[in-house]
């Protein structure tokens, strides 16, 4: 069965800052070596909605510690601007064919905050017309 809770629980994404997810795996409190595997979670709009975007997953192995290796999710910038709370991912473990073995955390909802600081380009990505003011 998959572990299931939104994301981060505690806090919120701030929309449009690169972000990186490190997941351990664990079955009945045992650390377990996901190298070998390929890894998948993407983002969608809802359960069975469209997806919005594609974590890229990448599996670290660290120099000693109890882990023997992580699933790092992350997207970068442009990515993370298309972020906006409720939507949902879940992380898929993979076969060498690409298919699903077993889906290991289904997020039910991403909490993500709007940005404040913006410049012209992210705005004129979102429609936003700015206009300069003389004081």
């Amino acid at each position: 069965m998959a572990a299931m809770s939104p994301y981060p629980p505690n806090t919120e994404l701030v929309r449009g800052d690169p972000v990186t997810i490190p997941v351990n795996i664990t079955v009945d409190g045992v650390p377990q070596d996901v190298s070998g595997f390929q890894w998948r979670a993407q983002i969608r709009t809802a359960f069975d909605g469209a997806l919005v975007t594609a974590f890229t997953c990448t599996v670290v192995t660290p120099s000693g510690g109890s882990v023997p290796s992580t699933v790092e999710l992350h997207l970068d910038a442009d990515q993370a601007e298309l972020l906006v709370k409720g939507q949902v991912f879940d992380l898929e473990q993979l076969d060498g064919t690409g298919e699903t073995l077993r889906t290991w955390w289904i997020c039910t909802g991403l909490n993500v905050t709007k940005d404040v600081s913006t410049d012209a380009s992210l705005l004129a990505k979102r429609g936003v017309q700015t206009e300069r003011r003389t004081i």
